[in-house]
């Protein structure tokens, strides 16, 4: 630092006597009461705090106690924002509260201005949010890597994005992969087929990217389609619609998430793409999924590229190859036919020659026979098909059991070139049957202290609007309720970054429906990123205004603060639409008990555990109890008094 930075004087905060004193921004800053030094090498060894409403440093207990203050130990006032400097240890934070004369303060943007208050450097251009996981806190800063967690910090990634830009972005942090499918793990390999990122999604797991930038045909995708879907595997530029997720495990690195591909041919894929090719002996008797064309490997129930369900009923294509002509037919064949020439990859024009054409001619009559027999087929099965989804309907397996179900008779109906008419007399009477349960489902899920639907309900409630969806793709309503069930079942597995993306999308869909607002703000609240939750959480209120969920919600974003008295309300009002749910009693019972009003507190625990209570079963009850008895006796001392 220079001389100017370390001769200036400073206000400094001792934890130990909570005195302040005054000192010199020097190496070595000592207590004025104990005579203890704070530090031996100041905003060079140890992380400081700065509160930029009082003008205070004092050393930080991040590093030591492993955890981060809420609010300034000096003024109280909640820390709402922090900016950690990328030149010194010092970590600024401020709150909402107004305050005059700041000396320096923390923008919209997460930079300090005018400068970090500590080496006063202004802060790099390349700012980024960071949330913790080892302190736990939420800063922002220019760093390469967090100091505590040591993860890895990267630009926020949007998707779609290319392989090659993707791996730019990354470079710094890339560990190379191979797939070992015995063990189906990816253990780091130089030279790997595989490129992970690791960090990206979390301290525990990767992307994982294939080190190809550019597919040269169908070929180069099958090394990476245990990792991806791709409806569309060609010759062309490799972009990522969504990435596949790896986490840590003993020896490398277990998929977590399959991610999706595209496919961006260039001009030369294009030109060759419109070239028709003939499938050569390594392909002979591969099955291939009739929807998408993906390959179908053994044991798959699914396809990988479309989601298109495999069944009996609806075997996937057999790709086979030509018969080869004999020598000297090529002479039969007339002067526009076309034959391929394999030392070119180019179809070219064969000359027409007066030779013989019998053999062509049977072949023609051959083809146009096969033909007619395949379009009776088709015409005599399409009534079976209509029978089997009709007895499928009848018996109510909607979407189960594989291979008997209505949704594999409906995909089998619509592959077999069924009419719009057929298949919309059979949509309006399974449309009803498939939203009619999960909507009623989300119904009650939303109502104030209801249990929560199990997982195989939430994935049954998934697939049935899924399908639905399908059938009414400009129906928002019924995709953004898709949406939220799918991001469900993504917050139950711990896979919250998946959830915050699908919630986003339902409230998009419906703009009306006020449960995917409020599972955004709720999933932030959980981040501690209060001020990000709090616009997602007054949306939904001004969706459902008469429903208590999202005000709850609201003052616990400002509970954890410690803005008591703008989070009373909002619990107020969730209790004045759900008066006998428990939770919002149980927080105003916390606010008065903080408070000092124990008799107000009494009231609100004894709410919490009387028999009319809802919502208690995953609260908890003894904590409460303990909380009771407690502020029972201070009530009576203070009565007694």
């Amino acid at each position: 630092m220079s001389a100017s930075v370390l001769e200036r004087e400073i206000r400094v905060y001792c934890p130990t006597h909570k005195t302040f004193f005054g000192a010199v921004a020097a190496g070595t800053i000592t207590c004025r009461s104990g005579a203890h030094a704070l530090t031996q090498n100041f905003l060079a060894d140890e992380f400081w705090e700065y509160c930029c409403d009082c003008q205070s440093f004092w050393p930080s207990e991040i590093a030591r106690e492993g955890k981060g203050r809420e609010q300034c130990p000096a003024c109280d006032r909640a820390a709402a924002r922090r900016f950690l400097c990328d030149r010194c240890t010092l970590l600024s934070v401020e709150s909402d509260e107004a305050s005059r004369r700041k000396a320096h303060t923390i923008l919209p943007s997460g930079g300090v201005s005018p400068a970090c208050p500590g080496c006063l450097n202004p802060p790099g251009p390349r700012l980024l949010k960071h949330h913790c996981d080892e302190v736990p806190l939420s800063f922002t800063t220019a760093r390469a890597a967090c100091p505590f967690c040591e993860v890895p910090l990267a630009p926020p990634v949007s998707f779609p994005v290319s392989v090659a830009d993707y791996l730019d972005a990354a470079r710094s942090k890339q560990v190379e992969a191979t797939l070992d499918a015995q063990r189906k793990l990816l253990p780091p390999s130089a030279g790997g087929e595989f490129v992970l990122v690791p960090g990206a999604n979390g301290r525990e797991t990767a992307v994982a990217l294939p080190r190809l930038t550019r597919f040269r045909d169908r070929q180069d995708y099958y090394a990476y389609e245990n990792f991806y879907s791709c409806a569309d595997a060609r010759a062309g530029e490799v972009w990522v619609l969504r990435p596949s997720v790896v986490e840590a495990a003993e020896g490398g690195w277990r998929l977590r998430e399959v991610g999706q591909f595209e496919v961006r041919p260039g001009p030369a894929e294009q030109v060759a793409a419109a070239t028709p090719a003939r499938p050569g002996p390594a392909d002979a008797g591969i099955l291939f999924c009739p929807q998408c064309g993906n390959r179908k490997q053994p044991g798959d129930d699914f396809c990988g590229g479309c989601g298109y369900r495999f069944s009996p009923s609806a075997p996937p294509a057999t790709e086979t190859k030509p018969p080869e002509l004999e020598p000297g037919d090529e002479t039969e064949l007339m002067a526009d036919d076309l034959l391929y020439a394999p030392e070119t990859g180019i179809t070219q024009a064969v000359a027409q020659t007066p030779r013989r054409r019998t053999g062509l001619v049977l072949g023609v009559l051959a083809a146009v026979a096969l033909g007619v027999i395949v379009v009776v087929l088709a015409l005599n099965s399409a009534p079976s098909a209509e029978r089997k989804l009709e007895a499928a309907i009848s018996r109510g397996n909607l979407i189960t059991p594989s291979g008997e179900s209505a949704y594999d008779y409906y995909r089998e109906l619509k592959n077999s070139g069924a009419s719009r008419q057929t298949l919309s007399r059979f949509e309006e009477r399974l449309l009803p049957l498939l939203t009619a349960k999960p909507k009623q489902m989300l119904v009650e899920f939303a109502a104030p202290g209801t249990p929560e639907p199990s997982l195989s309900e939430w994935q049954e409630a998934s697939q049935t609007l899924s399908w639905a969806s399908e059938m009414r793709p400009g129906d928002g309503s019924i995709a953004a309720r898709a949406a939220y069930c799918r991001g469900r079942i993504a917050y139950l597995n711990d896979r919250k970054d998946e959830a915050m993306t699908e919630w986003k999308k339902a409230a998009d869909l419906d703009k009306t429906w006020a449960v995917s607002a409020n599972g955004v703000g709720l999933i932030y609240n959980e981040r501690r990123e209060y001020n990000a939750a709090r616009p997602h959480l007054i949306e939904a209120t001004r969706r459902d205004p008469n429903w208590a969920l999202p005000y709850n919600n609201l003052g616990t974003s400002y509970y954890y603060q410690r803005r008591y008295d703008e989070a009373e309300p909002y619990y107020q009002k969730a209790v004045e639409l759900s008066p006998n749910w428990a939770r919002p009693h149980a927080w105003l019972g916390d606010i008065a008990k903080n408070r000092r009003a124990y008799a107000r507190a009494v009231e609100e625990y004894e709410t919490v555990l009387s028999p009319s209570a809802i919502g208690t079963s995953s609260m908890d009850l003894p904590t409460i109890r303990r909380r009771l008895e407690e502020v029972r006796e201070l009530a009576e001392q203070e009565e007694y008094e």
